[in-house]
Order: structure tokens, then C-alpha cells, then sequence
């Protein structure tokens, strides 16, 4: 006989595969658009639900806990992230370059803004503040647990059908994760996922990687 835990455990995988396998590889599929938009519906209101239950939203998740140790490390992903993917913009395609924010200034403002609270500030509460709070309990080691929430993040980006950009997800996955994991903010997590996006289009890699723009 099953105890109650367990099915508890069963649901909560069953919810999860659902939720972070099951609907990303739906919507990377040739499937109506309405269907899509009704998964994605569907699934948002369900983890807006489950997190007002649970007392997620409640929660101050617009306290920055910007420590001076977490204040440092962020920078320091922040210049590494520049660094890297400057670099490789100038070997890819160097004509691209700030061309965006250079031609169209208002319509790269519009789009950061748009990425910022369309995607960024989403993402970062469904697959940080619920995944944690939600699942962690599942698994054995936090390692497991930051691989497998960054491996699902990353397969949340298999609708554009991009091997790079599942390769960039998975490691912004682990960078995120990480400041997560070491600092509990929300506001903070979200700042560097929108920062990290806004620059990729920047420097024109939303091209490189035929992303829309």
C-alpha cells in the first residue's frame, strides 16, 4: 500500500514532468498555435495557483538581499558573461555588434523592457521560487537538484530549435542557479537574467542565433 508521502512524491514528479518536460517539448512541436497558447495559459495559472496556495506569493520577493559577498560574485558573473560573450560576437559576426541599440535605439529599449518583464522576471519565479520551494525536497543532493533545474531550463528553450541556444540556456541555467541558491532573491536573480538577455541582443546575437528580435 502506498503511504501518503509517497503518493505525495509521485505527484509532485508527475506534476513536474507535466509541467517542465511534457509542455516545452509541446510547444517545440508542429501543433496548432492555439493549443500552445492554451498549454502555456494552462500551465502559468496552475503554478500562480499552487504558489498562492502555498503562500509563495506572500512572500517579499521584491527584497533585494544584496549582501557584499553576493554584491561581488554578481559582478563578477556579470563581466565574465560580457567578457565571454563579447568575444564571441566579434569571431562570429563582428558587424553586428551594437548595431542594434546603434540603428534602433527605441525599439532595442522596448524589446529589453519586453524581455525583462515578459520572460526574465517569469522564468526566474517558475523555475527558481516555485522549483524550489516546490521540488527540492525530491532530490538527494543540491548538485542533482541545481543539474536537473538547469537542464530543464534549457529545455524550456527547445521552441526556437537552436543547439547553441539550449547550450547558452543550460549554462545561464547553472548561473542563476547559483545565485540563487547563495543569495534567496528573487528581485536579484531576475536583474541578472534580464541583464545577461538584453545583452545578447545587444551585441547582436539574437541574429547570430536567428532568435526573433
Amino acid at each position: 500500500m502506498v503511504s501518503s508521502n509517497n503518493f505525495y512524491r509521485i505527484y509532485l514528479w508527475a506534476e513536474l514532468t507535466l509541467l517542465f518536460v511534457i509542455v516545452p517539448v509541446a510547444l517545440s512541436q508542429k501543433i496548432p498555435t492555439w493549443i500552445k497558447i492554451a498549454a502555456v495559459l494552462l500551465g502559468v495559472a496552475y503554478v500562480v495557483y499552487v504558489s498562492n496556495k502555498v503562500g509563495l506569493l506572500k512572500k517579499r520577493l521584491f527584497t533585494a538581499l544584496f549582501s557584499s559577498v553576493g554584491k561581488r560574485s554578481s559582478l563578477i558573473r556579470l563581466l565574465i558573461v560580457l567578457l565571454a560573450t563579447t568575444a564571441y560576437g566579434y569571431a562570429v559576426e563582428p558587424s553586428l555588434l551594437f548595431l542594434f541599440p546603434l540603428t534602433k535605439p527605441l525599439m532595442w529599449l522596448g524589446i529589453c523592457l519586453g524581455y525583462a518583464l515578459f520572460s526574465a522576471f517569469p522564468l526566474e519565479f517558475i523555475y527558481c521560487v516555485f522549483f524550489y520551494n516546490r521540488y527540492r525536497a525530491l532530490f538527494g543532493t543540491h548538485f542533482v537538484f541545481v543539474l536537473y533545474n538547469s537542464l530543464l531550463f534549457a529545455l524550456a528553450h527547445l521552441i526556437f530549435g537552436n543547439n547553441l541556444v539550449l547550450v547558452i540556456a543550460f549554462i545561464g541555467g547553472l548561473l542563476f542557479n547559483y545565485s540563487y541558491s547563495k543569495n534567496q532573491s528573487y528581485l536579484l536573480v531576475s536583474i541578472e537574467h534580464s541583464v545577461y538577455g538584453c545583452w545578447l541582443f545587444t551585441i547582436g546575437m539574437a541574429e547570430m542565433l536567428a532568435l526573433p528580435n
